[in-house]
């Protein structure tokens, strides 16, 4: 996969032309999938490259840099889901000032037709662009058509009764319902990054641990006690996983603590995914650590039991 980095006042224009799908992408939830499929599919029929417009920041942080923590994934991580999708080029515009300031019909002139060669672009149906939002689904296929160009909106997709969006994923996840964010989703909730050497303190419980830390602006489930499936240098684990700021030690920043069953390697440095299959508990103050690894022990037995259901 391409990629380009994009902004208004550079001068790049794309050699063929092009179908694009434009959006944040966040999650890559069921909804992005289909978006993102309508875009393949065409591309293909018509012989078009195969391209992604996305922005960064995302829009919703430059508009309000203090907002709290809210997106779904890191860019690498989406950037993951886009290659493997199939998406041969894609677009990360720089949104500020200049960008978020353009008119609707200046975002399809300058950005879609002239530097994409944009021939057929594809949306969802709540999309919205220019100043202020002013330009709508409507508009973008008015001002495309004027170009001959054209423009496919594709419908809200369903999960069950659930309405696949990044919104209702944050819900999910603000409710520790992972079975719900993983429908959504289309695949496990995860977590990704690389193990960092800790206090060392789960190994003297008789818990080791491997460390994982995230980004202040990535959105975290509850904070809690999870039964998780694990991938690290291509092979599969279970385990139970404590993720928040750990009560007894008045850890600063939300740390997602995994302790693997049947298995003790070194892991620094390792990248792991970790799927969040189901919160146990909430994080607890305990009177001392005797109590801890007993109910640490605990833990490990529910998770065990969780994990063969749902195996």
């Amino acid at each position: 996969m391409q990629l380009i980095r994009l902004s208004v006042e550079d001068s790049y224009t794309a050699e063929r032309p092009a179908a694009v799908a434009i959006g944040n992408f966040d999650g890559f939830h069921l909804g992005h999938q289909a978006v993102v499929q309508a875009m393949l599919d065409e591309a293909v029929k018509q012989g078009h490259a195969k391209a992604v417009l996305t922005f960064e920041p995302h829009p919703r942080r430059f508009f309000s840099a203090t907002h709290a923590a809210f997106r779904l994934e890191r860019l690498h991580d989406k950037l993951q889901h886009l290659r493997s999708a199939g998406v041969g080029r894609l677009y990360i515009a720089r949104f500020n000032a200049e960008l978020s300031g353009l008119s609707a019909q200046a975002f399809v002139q300058d950005i879609l037709i002239k530097k994409l060669q944009a021939r057929h672009v594809v949306t969802g149906t709540n999309f919205g662009f220019g100043k202020g939002r002013s330009g709508t689904v409507d508009t973008l296929s008015e001002l495309l058509a004027q170009h001959g160009a054209t423009h496919e909106r594709v419908a809200p997709v369903k999960a069950g009764h659930l309405t696949c969006s990044s919104t209702a994923v944050r819900e999910a996840l603000e409710d520790s319902d992972m079975e719900k964010a993983s429908k959504i989703l289309g695949r496990p909730y995860t977590l990704i990054a690389r193990v960092q050497k800790g206090d060392q303190r789960g190994r003297t419980l008789g818990y080791p641990t491997a460390n994982l830390h995230f980004p202040r602006e990535l959105l975290l489930p509850k904070f809690g006690i999870y039964a998780v499936v694990v991938t690290v240098n291509g092979k599969f684990y279970k385990g139970v996983a404590n993720l928040g700021v750990r009560p007894m030690y008045r850890s600063e920043l939300p740390l997602l603590e995994v302790h693997l069953f049947d298995m003790n390697a070194d892991l620094y440095g390792q990248k792991m995914r970790v799927q969040l299959m189901q919160r146990i508990r909430g994080e607890e103050m305990f009177a001392n650590e005797t109590e801890l690894k007993e109910q640490m022990a605990n833990d490990c037995k529910i998770a065990r039991v969780l994990l063969e259901q749902n195996a």
